[in-house]
Order: C-alpha cells, then structure tokens, then sequence
C-alpha cells in the first residue's frame, strides 16, 4: 500500500482547521481566521509524532498537542 506524505498533511492541516474553526464558532468567541491558519500549522507537529514505537506516547501526544492548539488559538477566557 502507498502513503502519500503530502496528502497525509494536507489532511492532517485540513482536519485540524476545521476542528479549531468549529470550536470558534461553537464557543461564539470570532477569533480571526489568519491566526485558527496558523495555529494549524503548529498542528503539523504532531505528525513527527507517529514516528515513535510507543503507543501510549503517542496518545499523550496528541492530547498535548490539542490542549496546546487550543490554548494558543483561544486563550484563556474564563471557565
């Protein structure tokens, strides 16, 4: 079976766009586009991620990767 890295991030980019613009628009907090793009990219760090043989590293990963997109794109507001 062939993996084609490019498509691999491009869906990775995609993906995480769409979830921090649905978080945007769920919370009604109207963060600017430009900066959910860019924290997006930031997610692109979490594909070096499934280099690691270890599978419970990897979920904490991710999660950290999440908690960290979020942060970055929304701040803290309140509870």
């Amino acid at each position: 079976m062939t993996v084609y890295i490019d498509l691999v991030i491009l869906l990775n980019y995609f993906f995480d766009f769409l979830i921090l613009l649905t978080v945007n628009i769920t919370l009604k907090r109207n963060i600017n586009i430009k900066k959910i793009l860019l924290t997006s990219l930031i997610g692109e760090l979490s594909l070096f991620g499934f280099l690691l043989s270890n599978k419970y590293l990897l979920i904490i990963l991710k999660i950290e990767t999440s908690i960290l997109l979020n942060i970055l794109t929304f701040k803290f507001k309140d509870i």
